[in-house]
């Protein structure tokens, strides 16, 4: 397993080896959450924001690599997940495969879920954003965190995009109601050579997410556990939408 999840972490680093490097604009930390942020282009009340989610063994410096490949009148944030793995990597919470299954400490993920929240609340007071205009996006365990989130919080966040991730069907008790989830905005994009998260569990989530009644918006594209410029650019306008 460990050979799997190093494998991860490099995966997402060549992501963003031919990124522009992107200096943050500032720093931060809110209660055990650290971020790096990128201000939009011009200074605005009420301002939009994307919150970025890492995967796991990751980083808030990974992500953030691809914030000056988003739209310039939004605030990004990247964020450190709070369980140390080793030197600058970092889990929303701990993970393990067990007969061919996935098997997770939810206590972590419910933790760092709600920590998420909280963070979301208190980032639109600092910053004086626009509570109607927040977007959580994640990568692998990151964006599978950023779908827990719009499914059992759907009223902290415009809308959640989630790359190379799943659905994760321990949430079933804590998801808001169906009527409460109606046509929630959910982006999804995954590789069709995902070697780690393959490309059936996409294809699951898309159909457990429509099912609830969400306004999915799932791409594809001929690649393995990363994320391409295509997918990027099909981000970009999903959130202009």
């Amino acid at each position: 397993m460990q050979k799997v999840l190093s494998f991860l972490y490099f995966m997402v680093f060549l992501m963003n080896a031919n990124a522009q490097n992107t200096k943050p604009s500032f720093t931060g930390k809110i209660d055990d959450l650290y971020y790096v942020a990128k201000a939009p282009e011009k200074a605005t009340a009420n301002a939009s924001a994307i919150i970025l989610l890492h995967g796991y063994g990751s980083n808030e410096n990974d992500l953030f690599g691809l914030a000056s490949q988003m739209p310039a009148n939004y605030y990004v944030f990247s964020l450190r997940a709070p369980y140390v793995i080793g030197a600058e990597q970092y889990q929303w919470y701990e993970i393990k495969r067990a007969s061919g299954n996935i098997e997770i400490n939810f206590e972590q993920e419910e933790l760092s879920r709600k920590k998420l929240i909280k963070f979301i609340d208190q980032l639109v007071v600092k910053y004086k954003l626009n509570k109607n205009k927040i977007i959580v996006a994640g990568f692998s365990q990151g964006g599978i965190l950023a779908e827990a989130i719009g499914l059992t919080a759907p009223e902290k966040v415009a809308g959640v995009a989630c790359f190379s991730g799943r659905y994760l069907p321990e949430l079933k008790p804590m998801m808001k109601s169906k009527a409460q989830l109606q046509n929630k905005k959910i982006f999804l994009a995954h590789g069709t050579k995902d070697q780690l998260l393959a490309i059936n569990l996409a294809e699951e989530n898309y159909k457990a997410l429509t099912a609830l009644g969400l306004n999915v918006r799932y791409k594809k594209d001929n690649i393995g556990h990363s994320i391409s410029a295509t997918l990027l650019k099909e981000f970009n306008l999903w959130l202009v939408e």
